[in-house]
């Protein structure tokens, strides 16, 4: 899987490509994070408004929202990504 991850601090896109057979265990796990359940090591979230999460063929794009008066630090989300995608490459 490759990521990147893209915006202003306000709006965060990011695109998780060469998804390949682990995008239900993906999905699943970003899901734990929309639902506050994930283990990434991140204060991020207290900061996110809305979390948009949008699966294709061999891609998932998710979008990020910061809550009025927040910026979401790209370098920390990256951190998060790392920690998800090799907790989901490593399963099954």
């Amino acid at each position: 899987m490759k990521y990147s991850v893209e915006g202003d601090g306000s709006n965060i896109k990011i695109t998780v490509k060469a998804v390949g057979t682990k995008q239900a265990d993906l999905m699943n796990g970003l899901n734990e994070c929309a639902e506050g359940r994930c283990s990434c090591p991140t204060p991020q979230y207290a900061k996110v408004q809305t979390m948009q999460v949008a699966p294709s063929a061999d891609q998932v794009i998710v979008t990020l929202t910061a809550k009025p008066g927040e910026t979401i630090d790209q370098a920390d989300i990256s951190t998060c990504l790392d920690h998800t995608t090799r907790k989901v490459e490593k399963q099954g």
